[in-house]
């Protein structure tokens, strides 16, 4: 047996969608200021698959594309475009 649904929700404003792999257990993430690691306190919002909706990333925020061990706040790094 299967189901298909639509449900509906409510918009979330200033609210960014980012990979849930970027969330550290404390409900925070990784950014970037200056060429150093900040760390940054976020809210989530939802859900969304492999995604989640956060609150408190301000607008124009550098995140680290991936987590990797030995990160720490302060940590100088360079920012490499694609």
């Amino acid at each position: 047996m299967y189901l298909n649904a639509s449900v509906k929700s409510n918009s979330v404003e200033n609210a960014t969608l980012i990979n849930r792999s970027l969330i550290n257990k404390n409900n925070t993430v990784y950014t970037v200021e200056n060429n150093k690691i900040s760390i940054v306190n976020i809210e989530i919002a939802g859900y969304k698959n492999n995604q989640v909706i956060v609150k408190g990333i301000p607008n124009g925020t550098k995140l680290l594309s991936a987590k990797s061990i030995g990160i720490y706040k302060g940590m100088e790094v360079k920012i490499v475009e694609k």
